[in-house]
C-alpha cells in the first residue's frame, strides 16, 4: 500500500536512488530532499530543510565504504551517518501492543513492563535486527518493575513476580 512519503517523493521529482549495504535505500528528489527507506520501502527518515539540510534540491547521492550517505545539495554537501541511529519497535519486530514502560536492565538485558506482560529486548545479530520477545511466564498487565542486584520485581493489579533464578516466580 501507499506509504506516507509516497506523495512527497512522487511530487518531489524523483531523481536518483542508492542502495546501502544493509538493504536500505536513499532516494533523492529535485524538490523534497532525500528519503531513507527500509529494505521493504517503508520510510525511516525524510532528510530536507526541515531536518536541517541546506536545501531541498538534491543533485546527487553517494554511499561511501563506511556506509555514510553523501548528499550533494544545491546548498552544499552533507554527510549523513546512515547507521541505524534510531530503532523503531512495533508489532512487526515483536514489541507488545499497548502501553510499554518501566524499562529496567537486569543481568545485562533490557526488560519492559507492558499491557501484555514482560518483554525482553533481544540484541541484534549479524543475521537479525534487534527485536522483542515476550517472557512466557509473565503475560499479565504490569505497571512497574524494579531491579536490585540479582533480582527483578515486577507487578500489576493482580500479580507480583520475583525473578531470582532462571524464571520469574509469582508471589
Amino acid at each position: 500500500g501507499e506509504q506516507p512519503a509516497d506523495d512527497a517523493m512522487r511530487h518531489g521529482l524523483l531523481y536518483r536512488g542508492r542502495s546501502l549495504s544493509d538493504g536500505r535505500e536513499v532516494i533523492v528528489t529535485r524538490q523534497n530532499g532525500a528519503f531513507l527507506l527500509d529494505p521493504g520501502g517503508a520510510l525511516l527518515a525524510q532528510l530536507d530543510e526541515a531536518a536541517g539540510l541546506p536545501s531541498n534540491v538534491m543533485l546527487n547521492a553517494f554511499v561511501d565504504r563506511r556506509g555514510a550517505i553523501w548528499l550533494c545539495t544545491e546548498g552544499g554537501i552533507v554527510r549523513v551517518d546512515a547507521r541505524p541511529w534510531v530503532s523503531w519497535f512495533n508489532a512487526a519486530n515483536g514489541a507488545p501492543n499497548g502501553e510499554i514502560g518501566s524499562p529496567r536492565r537486569f543481568r545485562g538485558e533490557m526488560y519492559f513492563a507492558s499491557d501484555a506482560g514482560l518483554a525482553r529486548l533481544q540484541p541484534g545479530t549479524a543475521g537479525r535486527a534487534a527485536h522483542f520477545t515476550s517472557v512466557p511466564e509473565v503475560r499479565e498487565l504490569l505497571y512497574w518493575m524494579e531491579s536490585a542486584g540479582n533480582e527483578l520485581l515486577a507487578g500489576g493489579p493482580d500479580h507480583c513476580y520475583l525473578w531470582r533464578g532462571g524464571e520469574p516466580t509469582e508471589f
